[in-house]
């Protein structure tokens, strides 16, 4: 069996990077190998270890969907533990809800958890895989299947997304700081996993029983968890900059995770994801929700319902175009509808914002939608007119430490940059700790994850791009 002996640090760096560049595109499944990681798991394959499965995949990279072992029959696992030896380790261990569904050598491994009632089996009807392999609950239980090179691939889901469909562009910027003949290698695995159908999967639907399109939802143990909290410590009685911030810690920790709102390259859907958040859609999600107890919204639909609102111009989601990809042109449509107040230009030192925005236009293959779709390049290029013609006030970085003490928690923070054609290049929310220090409360790309930063002042000193900051109040729902 082979043996891996790399640090957390490298496996973040190489072997990881395929991981997390396929589970921020959507990817339904992936596939352990019977290789063992001895700074996770001294003992076992991470085919078989709670450690790797249950503890770096589920819980560190956020994962929910289906994990697939390599062949359990292989002299690797079946010669120390046996096929249904280890096929009993695994169900017991770390999904007690697994059904295996096999014949042969696998007869003693289907009295390791309960047989499901029909009605269960109807319930997991959109997850059923195909013939030899195990069916397995909507909610993304564990499998395992004795040889999944004899169906995998066999019957691609239609509502699942193969790793085909992936937005290759995600995981090239995830491989960035790779050398080259690395980069090469990464591409080449996941141009294997596509030829060997590997992940033509059925994707579970996080909330099973209803057609999640047009809208996709993820996440629903962490939307669970924040109700719990909501209802526990009174977030609803809270001002709104309060209960935006109060989330926005509850979140922390949530993994980084890029693209998650690429998912179609033909049609515009509005989605949240909350087992993985970038910098943009972990404020928006925290605002989202902060309106949503105001109103007394407890279901995934009302959160659905806040975000689509202040994601799209006018709050009507109808194209790729209608989405607010500029947080200048964000801010200015939210103002619109009474979501926010923008207080940039009542700050010491504000001035305008003497730039051309043109990024989208004139990168178009830069985004999948415009290359594929000439007209919404188009439509990009007269939203970017209109932001041009605006008196757009910021903050220059050198004067943020004279404004910070007129910010609050849960004001909405861009932050400029000096890239050709962006306003801004980051997000965040401000929030004041025990102290009285206002810090940075955002999805952080260098440390992969939702975290409470450094004081805003010296959080934007440590990025030479980063030129200053663009504010906006939130509003309470009327």
């Amino acid at each position: 069996m082979p043996d891996v002996d790399a640090t957390i640090d490298e496996l973040g760096r190489w072997d990881l990077v395929p991981f997390r560049a396929a589970l921020g595109a959507g990817c339904p499944a992936v596939m352990v190998a019977h290789v063992r990681y001895r700074v996770l798991d001294r003992a076992l394959p991470a085919s078989l270890s709670s450690e790797v499965i249950g503890g770096l995949l589920r819980r560190r990279l956020g994962f929910s969907g289906l994990v697939l072992s390599d062949d359990l029959e292989m002299a690797a696992v079946a010669g120390p533990w046996g096929v249904a030896g280890a096929a009993r380790r695994r169900a017991r261990r770390l999904e007690p809800r697994c059904w295996l569904r096999s014949a042969g050598s696998w007869t003693g491994a289907r009295s390791t958890s309960r047989r499901p009632s029909s009605a269960a089996k109807r319930r997991a009807g959109s997850s059923r895989l195909p013939d030899r392999g195990p069916t397995c609950r909507s909610s993304g239980a564990l499998s395992i299947a004795p040889s999944p090179k004899r169906w995998l691939g066999a019957r691609p889901s239609d509502a699942g997304a193969c790793l085909s469909r992936l937005r290759y562009r995600a995981m090239l910027r995830a491989m960035r700081g790779l050398t080259l003949e690395r980069r090469a290698f990464v591409t080449l695995v996941a141009k294997a996993l596509v030829g060997a159908g590997a992940l033509g999967i059925s994707r579970a639907d996080p909330v099973p029983g209803r057609d999640r399109d047009p809208n996709v939802f993820a996440g629903q143990e962490t939307f669970e968890q924040l109700l719990r909290l909501a209802r526990e410590r009174a977030w609803s009685e809270l001002p709104i900059g309060e209960r935006i911030g109060a989330i926005g810690m509850a979140l922390q920790q949530t993994p980084y995770v890029e693209a998650t709102l690429e998912l179609f390259e033909d049609r515009e859907v509005c989605s949240v994801n909350l087992r993985g958040l970038d910098c943009v859609t972990f404020f928006e999600s925290s605002l989202g929700f902060a309106r949503m107890l105001r109103r007394d919204g407890r279901t995934p639909d009302s959160l659905l319902a806040e975000v689509a609102f202040t994601r799209y111009r006018g709050g009507r989601p109808t194209d790729y175009a209608s989405r607010l990809h500029y947080l200048s042109d964000w801010f200015f449509d939210n103002e619109r509808k009474r979501v926010v107040r923008l207080i940039t230009r009542e700050l010491p030192g504000a001035m305008r914002f003497a730039k051309r925005i043109n990024f989208m236009s004139a990168h178009p293959e830069a985004y999948r939608q415009l290359a594929a779709n000439p007209d919404l390049a188009r439509k990009i290029a007269r939203v970017e007119v209109e932001i041009n013609a605006r008196d757009i006030q910021y903050v220059p970085r050198e004067k943020v430490a004279t404004a910070q003490p007129l910010l609050k928690t849960g004001d909405i923070v861009g932050v400029t940059t000096s890239i050709d054609g962006l306003d801004c290049a980051h997000a965040g929310l401000c929030y004041r700790d025990a102290s009285g220090v206002l810090r940075l409360l955002h999805g952080s790309t260098t440390q992969k994850a939702v975290i409470l930063d450094a004081e805003l002042a010296t959080y934007l000193g440590r990025v030479s791009s980063h030129t200053g900051i663009m504010v906006a109040r939130p509003l309470e729902v009327a």
